[in-house]
């Protein structure tokens, strides 16, 4: 307990004659500087984690879509853009893999039946 109220004694002695104004503007200024920093490093990493993200979907040739978009089975089957293939024109050959989904095929499509 002595020790602890001598070096009080010894802080008041090394601070005598010191403006407090100018060291609460000090520590103001560090304060802001502090959180400014730790502002723009979490913004910084937000937008880099999103940056990757798209470069990941557009090396593998992916649409990042909106989230309020919303795509209906419909709207796939009637995209003229996407070719409606019967199982009539398509010929089974070999049998490649089986999962927990089905089986894995290869097969060849007639186009000009």
């Amino acid at each position: 307990m002595e020790y602890a109220s001598e070096s009080w004694i010894l802080m008041l002695f090394l601070l005598d004659g010191v403006n407090y104004i100018q060291i609460l503007i000090m520590l103001a200024i560090f304060n802001v500087f502090f959180f400014s920093c730790v502002v723009i490093i979490a913004v910084g990493a937000h937008l880099r984690k999103k940056w990757e993200k798209e470069r990941k979907l557009a090396r593998q040739g992916m649409l990042d879509i909106d989230q309020d978009t919303i795509i209906t089975i419909k709207d796939i089957i009637n995209d003229p853009y996407i070719p409606n293939i019967q199982w009539k024109d398509i010929h089974l050959e070999d049998r490649i893999g089986r999962g927990a989904s089905g089986l894995v095929w290869s097969a060849k499509w007639n186009r000009y039946v």
